[in-house]
């Protein structure tokens, strides 16, 4: 059930799901831009191939209206070039942005996570 996200939330879960996609796709990408490209595209990181992560326009209104007032999320929004007409989009399209946003911020984390998955365990 989805539940009121702030974007600190965004950011811990888009962390997580992209970790994930990263541990199931890391043999088979070998570059860290095509795996962010990946990421970036994954509805179960994102939505952003499909435009929902959600599937459900009820589940992702609920998602976003921790974003309204969240002073992080406007100043990304507004760093990234979203601006602030990013809370003028849909329910779903402000979540699937929100996820977007919130990759680029976890970004570095993530590479890290990655470079871990490509280098063999020493034995």
């Amino acid at each position: 059930m989805a539940k009121m996200m702030t974007f600190a939330d965004y950011k811990a879960q888009v962390f997580n799901d992209a970790r994930e996609a990263i541990r199931e796709a890391a043999a088979r990408i070998d570059d860290w831009s095509r795996m962010y490209d990946e990421l970036f595209v994954d509805d179960g990181v994102t939505g952003n191939a499909s435009g929902s992560h959600t599937f459900s326009r009820a589940a992702a209104l609920e998602n976003v209206r921790g974003l309204l007032g969240d002073a992080e999320f406007a100043a990304e929004a507004d760093g990234q070039g979203y601006g602030l007409d990013v809370f003028g989009l849909d329910p779903e399209g402000l979540d699937v942005t929100a996820r977007c946003i919130a990759l680029a911020c976890v970004s570095r984390e993530l590479e890290g996570v990655y470079e871990a998955e490509r280098t063999p365990e020493a034995e």
